[in-house]
Parts: structure tokens; C-alpha cells; sequence
């Protein structure tokens, strides 16, 4: 998907691209039961605490306000298992010229990789 720092092996990043996608994809659908699938550790113990209806209406406000979210470019992927990171930009359709919002995924793995907290909003550090 872009440039990338790895220390796993391509199946892994390709692995770790593929929840965090799932999970942008769950939100876009309002997919309570995808959410949880993808998430673990905090994140889950959020979503776990919104009930499925109020989940798919929060995600449908979110498609009005600024479009369906896509992973656009991965900049950075640490895997350590059973701990992992994942930085990467997320475009969102309502303005698709643009490069996207720069966010931190971090990741645990057990049987599979999964997004473990909420995602975090990083700067745009242009070099």
C-alpha cells in the first residue's frame, strides 16, 4: 500500500493491513459484530459497552459528515508479536483529492492479529 518499516514478514503486514481494514470497513457498515471481531484489550472493552444499534447509528452520522473511511497508504508497520503497531492514512470519500488523516492502529496477536485500542489521530510530519 506505500512505504513501510516492517519487522515481521510480508504475510504478517499483509495480515495486520487486512484487520485494520476490516475494522474501517465495520464502521463504515455500522457492523457491531465486525467491530468486535477486529478489536481486542481496550478497544473491544469499548465496543462491548455500545449496544449494536447505537453503534450503526453513530457510524451512519459518521457517513454523512465525511464519507466512507479507506486504509490509504501504509507509512509505518512494527510487528513484535505478540504486540504490534500500524501507522497508516485513511481517506474518507466526501474528499477523495485529498491524502487522508495519518492515524496509529496498535495491534495483539493471539490466534490472529487484532486491533487493540482505539485508533490515534497523528501529525502529518512532512519531510
Amino acid at each position: 500500500m506505500g512505504d513501510s518499516s516492517n519487522t515481521a514478514g510480508e504475510g504478517e503486514q499483509l495480515d495486520v493491513e487486512a484487520v485494520v481494514a476490516a475494522l474501517i470497513a465495520a464502521h463504515n457498515r455500522g457492523d457491531h459484530a465486525l467491530a468486535l471481531e477486529s478489536s481486542c484489550g481496550a478497544l473491544r472493552s469499548e465496543l462491548e459497552q455500545i449496544p449494536a444499534e447505537v453503534f450503526a447509528e453513530q457510524a451512519r452520522r459518521d457517513l454523512e459528515r465525511r464519507g466512507s473511511g479507506m486504509l490509504w497508504g501504509v507509512v509505518s508497520v512494527t510487528l513484535m508479536p505478540p504486540r504490534g503497531s500500524l501507522t497508516a492514512f485513511i481517506r474518507y470519500t466526501t474528499e477523495p483529492d485529498k491524502k487522508g488523516d495519518r492515524y496509529l492502529f496498535t495491534l495483539a496477536k493471539a490466534d490472529s492479529w487484532r486491533v487493540c485500542d482505539r485508533p490515534v489521530p497523528q501529525a502529518d510530519v512532512r519531510r
